[in-house]
């Protein structure tokens, strides 16, 4: 399935490309719509087994689907080959299309991807869901959910569940993207001076967590600017763990599909991004020694519980239970 849904990454790139608008929005949107139809068709015949050359062109996968013995066929050959001919022209010849060429052509190839995975795999091009590459459960299942309250017209509601996901995100950021010392305690600062300084400590307090995640998203090279859109659309929380909404300073509603939808977006990359980096330090803690020293400092600590732990005092060595 995962294979499957790159190519619904492709095509959503591709719309992408021709929202973006700058001047050669449509030539790319082409090209990467040819790279989603190329992949569903290479999937296609993987499915059934047809007989494909090694460097097979284009249009190779329907003619090795119809030699195949499945029965099968990939549907609009006319309007891929089309396609096709379009990105040869805007990649090799350097001719640009138009922007309603290029939304032409964009239908086109919704229609392949949504028959084509029905015939060949008996799914619904449509309900596929980027955020099964998310391999991490709970961060799955609040995108999920915010996709399906998106679908049921309820942009509130997504924008909700997409505010769990960013929190188990950051969950998961803390532990992947360590980017300060991990001090729970501080200096020693007396009491009288706390209390006269709290307002400026907690100030202080939330510059320095700003700038830990700028860094840990510079490490990530996550635009700070869409992390930070996610922060002015989504919810807050507050402290028994249900949402609260700051008060709108205009009679327009941020709690737009728009908006929710691009929060999904946002979310599913930095998820990917953020399980990218864990898994790549969880496989340094295991070549590089560090989970088996944490084994034997963990059995090493279970077996002093129960032991005499010698502690250097002032007159000499003492001993004592724990």
């Amino acid at each position: 399935m995962s294979r499957i849904i790159r190519t619904k990454f492709l095509y959503r790139a591709a719309a992408n490309e021709l929202d973006s608008g700058h001047p050669f929005a449509a030539g790319m949107a082409i090209s990467l719509l040819q790279d989603a139809v190329e992949a569903m068709a290479h999937e296609a015949a993987a499915s059934v087994s047809a007989v494909l050359k090694a460097h097979a062109t284009f249009l190779e996968h329907w003619d090795a689907v119809a030699k195949s013995a499945s029965g099968r066929q990939l549907p609009y050959r006319i309007e891929m080959t089309e396609l096709n001919a379009a990105r040869v022209n805007f990649k090799h010849l350097g001719v640009s299309p138009s922007l309603p060429e290029a939304e032409k052509q964009r239908l086109a190839a919704h229609r392949f991807l949504v028959e084509t995975a029905r015939i060949f795999f008996n799914v619904d091009f449509d309900d596929i869901s980027e955020a099964d590459l998310i391999a991490d459960a709970q961060i799955r299942s609040a995108v999920k959910a915010a996709e399906a309250a998106l679908m049921a017209g309820d942009p509130t509601r997504s924008l909700e569940c997409s505010r769990d996901a960013l929190d188990a995100v950051e969950d998961l950021m803390k532990s992947a993207v360590i980017v300060a010392e991990r001090d729970h305690f501080g200096p020693k600062i007396p009491r009288e001076v706390r209390e006269a300084a709290e307002d400026a400590v907690r100030w202080v307090n939330r510059r320095f967590a700003a700038l830990e995640k700028s860094v840990a998203l510079s490490v990530l090279r996550v635009n700070p600017a869409d992390y930070w859109f996610l922060y002015q659309t989504l919810p807050g929380r507050t402290i028994d763990g249900g949402f609260y909404w700051t008060p709108a300073i205009s009679t327009i509603s941020t709690r737009t599909p728009e908006r929710a939808r691009a929060c999904i977006r946002i979310i599913i990359d930095l998820a990917q991004r953020v399980e990218r980096v864990h898994d790549d330090w969880q496989r340094l803690v295991v070549q590089s020694g560090v989970a088996e020293e944490r084994r034997q400092l963990k059995e090493l600590q279970e077996r002093l519980l129960d032991q005499p732990i010698p502690v250097q005092t002032a007159a000499g060595p003492k001993r004592f239970l724990v």
